[in-house]
């Protein structure tokens, strides 16, 4: 199986796990400067694939370093992925 993309796509993937895996959304200055002291916190990612169906990713820990990724295609059904 071949993966393809685009920049724009692959950039969205790489955001999406920086997200997760920080937890934080920091602020910046109108020079766009991080603000240390100002950040958001990340408890899950939301993603509108349609009026129907959304995929939620949240990052839980299972130990001090093993991750995985839970998500709900918005079925009802969730999964998860070891990282």
């Amino acid at each position: 199986m071949k993966l393809s993309g685009n920049k724009g796509e692959w950039s969205e993937l790489y955001v999406l796990l920086k997200l997760l895996s920080t937890g934080e959304l920091y602020a910046a200055d109108e020079k766009l400067q991080k603000i240390k002291d100002v950040y958001y916190p990340i408890l899950k990612i939301i993603r509108q694939e349609d009026e129907n169906k959304h995929l939620e990713y949240v990052i839980v820990s299972e130990e001090c370093r093993n991750y995985k990724i839970n998500y709900s295609k918005g079925d009802g059904k969730k999964s998860s992925i070891p990282v």
